[in-house]
């Protein structure tokens, strides 16, 4: 059991505010253009601002195929597949806008990562591979 104290948004914070209206609209979903509109924050300062909440699971952000074209949303409850099916769902699922972890049942890490134009992809995943490693390593 974690003895970390919870995730509490600042008040008055982006985070605060649009955890409180996706309680208000539980159904509705926002990208991150929708959330700077609506809030008057910076489209780029979006995913900063709302990650610890999503991390937190207070919201959730919902990836898409198109980079930068996925939603955020208030977190639902995980929907277990029928015994029927053969599709797996992630026994733990973290998503921030650029960058997606899932583990299997089965324990099984997939990750996918969007690399910026001007970084190294080699040196991206070998940063994330050591970083892993590491933490690895420090809970074994």
């Amino acid at each position: 059991m974690s003895t970390a104290p919870a995730y509490i948004p600042t008040h008055g914070s982006l985070a605060e505010r649009v955890t409180e209206w996706f309680r208000a609209n539980p159904d509705e979903e926002l990208n991150r253009f929708d959330i700077a509109t609506k809030f008057g924050v910076l489209q780029s300062a979006v995913s900063k601002d709302l990650q610890w909440a999503c991390l937190e699971g207070s919201i959730e952000y919902v990836p898409s195929r198109a980079k930068g074209q996925g939603v955020f949303r208030l977190t639902r409850p995980a929907v277990t597949a029928p015994a029927t099916t053969t599709t797996e769902e992630p026994a733990l699922q973290l998503a921030t806008p650029d960058l997606v972890f899932s583990i299997s049942p089965q324990r099984q890490l997939q990750v996918s990562f969007f690399v910026p134009g001007r970084a190294d992809p080699q040196m991206v995943l070998a940063a994330m591979l050591t970083a892993a490693a590491q933490a690895i390593g420090n809970n074994s």
